[in-house]
């Protein structure tokens, strides 16, 4: 799941630096070379090894039990420093907002701490509210894209598909 979901973030960066061409061309090149592979293999090994535990169980299977703990623990270590950016890139965001502006010190580490509670009660609360509430976002993140793609379009006939960042020495 990490592998293939990173988010949006650095999508401004990329598109100020190489320009709304190369940004579009790389977001539709990026999932046939990385996403599609990683996927397909999911999927492969999933329907030929059906059993719970996934890639350590691959691994075991194919390497032994060391590496398959090895594995594991890279794995879980990996995952902690993933997602403990989560809380960060959350109140980060929430910074675009007025409201936020100026999260500094004890306030920014209490909005973390909230919404890594209202996350933690989710999980609690079982795998069919996680999913009706990932369903939800989805959907308002969607429509929030979309709406931001309506309010841009107007002014999308200004910027054409450049290469570059737009830098045209005036």
């Amino acid at each position: 799941f990490y592998s293939v979901s990173g988010g949006p973030l650095g999508i401004e960066v990329a598109v100020r630096s190489g320009g709304p061409a190369l940004a579009l061309l790389g977001f539709l090149v990026m999932p046939l070379v990385w996403s599609a592979p990683e996927a397909i293999m999911t999927a492969e090994l999933s329907a030929m090894i059906p059993e719970s535990g996934g890639y350590v169980v691959w691994v075991h299977r194919a390497f032994g039990p060391f590496w398959a703990h090895q594995n594991a623990v890279w794995n879980l270590v990996s995952n902690a420093f993933d997602n403990a950016l989560y809380p960060v890139m959350f109140v980060d965001y929430l910074g675009y907002f007025p409201a936020f502006k100026h999260l500094y010190g004890l306030q920014r580490w209490l909005v973390s701490v909230s919404m890594l509670s209202c996350v933690t009660g989710l999980n609690l609360l079982g795998v069919a509210v996680v999913a009706s509430a990932s369903t939800a976002a989805g959907f308002a993140a969607k429509d929030a894209s979309r709406e931001r793609a309506n309010a841009a379009t107007p002014a999308a006939h200004d910027q054409p598909l450049a290469l570059g960042n737009g830098d045209d020495g005036r």
